[in-house]
């Protein structure tokens, strides 16, 4: 498979033409010391762009040097990654404007993304697809020049320049690792690795996406952060967003402080479940698997199973909400929950002890199997003369 690198680390070839000014000798003429010959370089042709299939994203928005484990399902996104790996060329990531589009047209999606490389496909069972991405270099869209069967764009690769390496750039790189270690420890959504990715980054730019990447903010503002090229510029814009995460974890923590006395266990759940849902709408960020927890939470409740299965079905939704939701069991518990919602729960129908209808619909619906037939009119028989014998 190429690597962007490739692509973009490739010689550019570079006319250079010399100009010299020659003298003529003439008879009897003192020799003369000969002019340096006068150079004239040519500018350099500029980057060509590139026509590769692209991917839009729901609710996401890679930044480079991201590693992206993905589960597809949209058939032209499938066909873009087939196309991506059969051609061994990258491919371009690039967000939707709005997640809640099933079926994207260019005019949806933003026109600034990632250039990635394919590097796993893995087809499940359903006829979704996992994918895992490596994002390389930013890249602008010049054009869509097509549609179906995938999505097809003229791109323009981008290099964000390197910071200055000055006493500024070298303070905000040292206050982004300091904030954002605290924002690590404070948040419970952010993974403690993550802290010590940020500090091993020496480049204010890369750090800058990287600390984005796993703040809960909305996808526009994500979108903007990536279209920053500047790396001071994208750094204190950051700042910014991250002083803001940091302020509403730290109202968070006091709001868990003034509630948690004084609840009981299901209070205290119910509370916090619904705070959750509140914060994840103001912020945009609530995903797929949330609504999907909520709504087998819902089922639970209108199904009136009896307390023991109820506290096993929301204990299973529970530990379903907390995986990823690329992970196997998440179809086990999932088909699990459903099946014990669709049991008739507290459902009671008046029985019927007419044993001539009932040899009839066994006959019409049972070939053969005698014996069997015989054992349930023997059943029903027993039940008419005595209601209440238990078997």
């Amino acid at each position: 498979m190429l690597s962007l690198i490739h692509y973009f680390n490739m010689p550019t070839k570079t006319s250079t033409k010399t100009i010299e000014k020659k003298t003529v000798k003439k008879p009897g003429a003192k020799r003369t010391s000969r002019p340096a010959a006068k150079k004239v370089r040519l500018p350099a042709a500029e980057p060509t762009a590139l026509t590769l299939p692209a991917v839009p994203l729901r609710g996401l928005v890679a930044f480079p040097n991201m590693v992206l484990p993905l589960f597809i399902g949209r058939e032209k996104s499938i066909a873009a990654l087939q196309e991506a790996q059969d051609t061994g060329r990258p491919i371009f990531l690039v967000a939707q404007r709005d997640e809640e589009i099933e079926e994207p047209s260019k005019d949806d999606l933003f026109t600034f993304g990632v250039l990635a490389d394919v590097m796993q496909l893995l087809k499940m069972p359903d006829g979704n697809v996992r994918a895992v991405l490596e994002a390389k270099t930013r890249a602008s869209v010049v054009s869509f020049t097509q549609e179906e069967p995938y999505f097809a764009v003229e791109v323009e690769p981008i290099e964000a320049p390197a910071a200055d390496a000055s006493p500024e750039t070298e303070a905000m790189l040292r206050r982004l690792k300091s904030e954002f270690e605290q924002a690590v420890n404070m948040s419970k959504s952010i993974p403690p690795e993550a802290a010590q990715n940020a500090q091993s980054q020496d480049e204010i730019g890369a750090l800058s996406d990287l600390i984005v990447s796993f703040l809960e903010i909305p996808v526009a503002e994500r979108q903007r952060i990536l279209e920053l090229l500047a790396p001071y510029e994208r750094a204190r814009e950051t700042t910014e967003l991250l002083a803001r995460e940091m302020q509403i974890l730290e109202i968070d923590r006091e709001l868990d402080s003034q509630v948690r006395e004084g609840m009981n266990e299901s209070q205290r759940e119910y509370f916090l479940r619904e705070r959750m849902k509140a914060i994840q709408e103001k912020l945009g960020e609530r995903d797929s698997s949330f609504r999907e927890a909520e709504t087998l939470r819902e089922k639970i409740e209108a199904a009136q199973m009896s307390d023991e299965a109820k506290t096993k079905a929301l204990e299973e939704v529970d530990r379903m909400e907390k995986m990823p939701p690329i992970a196997p069991e998440v179809g086990v518990i999932r088909t699990y929950v459903e099946l014990m919602c669709d049991l008739p729960w507290n459902k009671r129908t008046e029985d019927v002890y007419d044993l001539h209808r009932a040899q009839g619909v066994l006959d019409e619906d049972h070939y053969a199997l005698e014996k069997i037939k015989d054992r349930i009119i023997e059943f029903l028989a027993v039940r008419k003369l005595n209601p209440q014998s238990r078997g």
